[in-house]
């Protein structure tokens, strides 16, 4: 198979007809679940828990991302979606609201909708504002009681009861809202399972649930016992963290592996201004940052970071039986910052391989 290499022009595209804006508008949560990615379970270079985003951070990368998206010769037929993650970003509704608001104000050729990505905790108390601007509502829920058990508040008592309550009173005041806007993520682990997942969800609030598994990458050393305690890999029905290159679908020939060209699905935007491809990838492979006055953004440097990445993988996917149909991203590959990282995915041509068998985690021959 032959690869191409991503362009900075082809970067540019997709800011112009960018998908989905991500802000983390705060680090701080009113829980302590004990798989989250902030928890510290996780390798990380930032300390989490007592930052949140300004608004003229927020207005910075804007400002940068309408000055493509107000010219006359651009549009975007899918439109544009701003997310709100945390933390938890009900902790920080001034900001949110400032940036809808805000954006309200510009003249942008695409239509722009909102997700709030929340655990409901603060739900009762902003539902209002939420209906009024038809705000999608993500809503973290891993079931009944036991199996949310390892979703605590801060005083280490489950916090089913609260959720649940918050958000059954947020259908019964605005149902139609509810039908329509407000959607559940799960995430699969020992205390539950899909089918347990979905039954609870379909009874209660007549949705479908979208179940995830854990965050694999990035585990202290000392919580990997723990950790695989807790965890399931990829159980049935169960979406994994994959993202196949939405240029593929096009007909465009592959890049190596399914990693995301630089954001052709959507930025990430962190609470301190860095600026990724994605909030399921490790802050060190930040593309850009947002300083007190500009956005720092060089789409030649994002370009040349990446394809010096999937160059090193090149060799690998040429020889490997799944390149045509990987859906492995680069950012989740252990030693992918070494000179020659080995792919845990790869499976070696003419060998029947799966995990435990030949042609798992083998580098392909040079030859």
């Amino acid at each position: 198979m032959k690869f191409r290499k991503v362009t900075p022009t082809e970067i540019l595209g997709s800011l112009v007809n960018l998908r989905q804006l991500t802000f983390e508008v705060t680090d701080v949560c009113n829980l302590q679940c004990q798989y989250c990615n902030y928890g510290n379970s996780y390798f990380g270079e930032d300390e989490y828990g007592f930052k949140s985003m300004t608004f003229p951070q927020a207005r910075l990368i804007i400002d940068y991302l309408s000055g493509y998206w107000e010219k006359d010769t651009v549009s975007s037929p899918s439109g544009t979606e701003i997310d709100f993650c945390g933390g938890e970003p009900l902790m920080n509704m001034p900001l949110v609201k400032q940036i809808i608001e805000y954006i309200a104000t510009l003249r942008l050729h695409r239509k722009i909708t909102y997700v709030v990505n929340t655990n409901a905790i603060l739900l009762d108390k902003y539902q209002d504002y939420l209906k009024d601007k038809e705000v999608d509502l993500h809503i973290s829920l891993d079931g009944d009681r036991d199996s949310h058990g390892y979703r605590i508040a801060r005083d280490g008592s489950n916090s089913f009861n609260a959720v649940f309550r918050n958000i059954k009173g947020l259908q019964r005041r605005y149902p139609g809202y509810f039908a329509e806007h407000v959607h559940f993520n799960a995430v699969r682990h020992n205390l539950n399972t899909p089918e347990g997942i979905r039954s609870f969800i379909r009874r209660e609030f007549n949705k479908e649930p979208v179940i995830s598994q854990l965050h694999t990458a990035g585990i202290r050393d000392e919580k990997k016992g723990e950790f695989d305690e807790c965890y399931l890999s990829r159980a049935e029905n169960v979406v994994p963290f994959s993202c196949p290159d939405p240029i593929l679908a096009k007909g465009s020939r592959p890049i190596p592996t399914g990693t995301c060209s630089p954001f052709s699905m959507k930025m990430f935007i962190t609470v301190n201004g860095q600026i990724l491809q994605c909030e399921k990838i490790n802050r060190r492979f930040i593309l850009g940052q947002i300083t007190e006055k500009s956005v720092l953004l060089d789409m030649d440097v994002i370009a040349d970071k990446f394809n010096t990445q999937l160059d090193k993988l090149k060799p690998q996917c040429t020889a490997c039986r799944n390149s045509r149909k990987c859906t492995r991203c680069l950012y989740y590959i252990p030693d992918i910052e070494e000179d020659l990282p080995v792919c845990p995915g790869f499976l070696k041509t003419g060998i029947f391989g799966s995990h435990g068998l030949p042609g798992r985690g083998r580098k392909a021959d040079k030859n």
